[in-house]
């Protein structure tokens, strides 16, 4: 019989190269974020009945409002991932983030229809950006 040899590592394998402190940080900013984008999607489909009340709109505009947050989130997946393999995941998804985050601050206040759509518009792109830098 002739014997076979176990091919060991040339480097042996350290423990401190995995660290759950190290990964911690990342992990809980994905999460976050993630869990962010799809409160928000949420957000944007429960509110539709009081959006209608508050500003006396139609359902024509409202139907605008989803379709417009769920077009630019759909756009953007692609693009997204192209920014992320040219500029690095890391930078695109903090920069959709900071982005998401100023969408939900400015959007606190809408005083007509047309910019409830608009913003919608504006807080899927930078919502489905972040989904996808993940």
């Amino acid at each position: 019989m002739t014997s076979s040899t176990i091919p060991r590592p040339s480097a042996p394998v350290s423990a401190d190269e995995f660290s759950i402190r190290a990964i911690l940080a990342p992990v809980v900013a994905i999460v976050f974020g993630t869990f962010m984008a799809i409160l928000d999607t949420t957000v944007v489909n429960v509110a539709l009945p009081t959006l209608g009340r508050v500003f006396a709109t139609d359902l024509h505009v409202l139907q605008w409002v989803i379709t417009g947050y769920m077009l630019a989130q759909a756009a953007v997946i692609p693009l997204a991932g192209w920014f992320s393999d040219r500029f690095g995941a890391k930078r695109i998804y903090l920069t959709a983030l900071v982005l998401f985050t100023a969408g939900s601050a400015l959007q606190t206040r809408p005083r007509l229809p047309l910019h409830i759509v608009s913003q919608s518009l504006r807080h899927g792109t930078a919502g489905s950006a972040s989904l996808k830098g993940t």
